[in-house]
């Protein structure tokens, strides 16, 4: 009997597939991220490690929600308990070999970070308070915009500063998806009170539109934790504006349901994908099928939406108790 629920590696990786026999042109950069889409999936369908702290509950204060303040801000998770040592080692051990296997040219720097970060959790003194392991200060780094410093320290170890900071920004993704896995259900009720381009959950802007079910509901996908969440179809998440004619719509003739949604007003665009008819598809790596309508837009001169989000007006700040 064949599998009703399918896993979301195996998904995913036939979304991969679907993609690749769609738009062969883009055969190498799928390739380069085959390995990692599919292991990134993996970790998300296993169990904690054992003695990782489980994602602390966070509390919806339905005031500061409705104004657009995320449950858990990606630059605030580092502060908390989210972002555990043990689970992000269990990550970096699994991420690895699938960064490394997609992008051989900084193999050797990935697998030298990876033993780095094992041999310093092995050396920590247990008769001293511990200090936050290697794979947690990457994951720090990229959580609160502090790439440079990701990269400055790949430097002194003698490692590609493209590719510790790109470790760290998986690292970062693999922590904000286990939060939102855990905190999502405490979402549900307060949904529509959600009005807001950016994500309820981590507050990262979204990398992708979709459409879904009856009448094409515009759902917009998380870049950072993966969450999708309804938004107005006509409005640009990234600055709001809603009026006539500002949105245009990009797209190659023949896949009229992959475009690119570009702003007037702001000059930014987001991806977009209508699957209404498509409904296998795992939304999150259906991007990279269309490379050829982000170089369309930025030789228009629009800027992909989460690149620079200071259009996006200041959330709201949490009172301290």
């Amino acid at each position: 009997m064949p599998d009703a629920s399918p896993s979301l590696s195996r998904t995913t990786s036939e979304t991969l597939d679907r993609l690749l026999a769609r738009h062969p042109e883009h055969a190498p950069l799928i390739a380069a991220f085959r390995a990692l889409s599919v292991a990134q999936a993996e970790l998300a369908e296993m169990e904690d490690p054992a003695g990782a702290a489980p994602v602390p509950q966070a509390r919806v204060e339905p005031d500061l929600f409705a104004q657009g303040r995320a449950l858990l801000p990606a630059d605030e998770l580092p502060d908390g308990q989210a972002l555990d040592d043990i689970f992000l080692a269990h990550a970096l051990k699994h991420l690895a070999p699938a960064i490394a296997a997609g992008l051989p040219a900084v193999a050797g720097d990935v697998r030298e970070l990876a033993r780095l970060a094992q041999a310093a959790d092995g050396a920590q003194d247990p008769g001293q308070p511990p200090q936050p392991s290697l794979s947690r200060q990457l994951a720090r780094w990229a959580l609160t915009g502090r790439m440079p410093a990701a990269q400055e320290w790949a430097r002194r170890a003698g490692l590609s500063p493209d590719a510790v900071g790109f470790v760290a920004m998986q690292l970062a993704t693999a922590a904000a998806r286990r939060v939102q896995r855990a905190v999502a259900p405490s979402l549900a009720a307060h949904a529509e009170q959600w009005a807001h381009g950016h994500c309820p959950v981590c507050g990262t802007a979204p990398k992708l539109g979709v459409l879904r079910g009856e009448g094409g509901q515009r759902w917009l996908v998380c870049a950072l934790c993966d969450h999708a969440w309804r938004h107005q179809r006509t409005a640009c998440p990234f600055c709001g504006v809603d009026k006539p004619d500002n949105i245009t719509l990009r797209y190659v003739q023949g896949f009229e349901d992959e475009r690119a949604e570009a702003c007037a007003s702001c000059r930014r665009y987001i991806l977009a994908a209508d699957l209404r008819h498509r409904d296998a598809d795992v939304a999150s790596v259906l991007p990279l099928g269309m490379a050829h309508l982000d170089m369309l837009l930025q030789e228009k001169g629009f800027m992909p939406g989460g690149v620079d989000d200071s259009a996006r007006p200041a959330r709201p700040v949490k009172p301290r108790a």
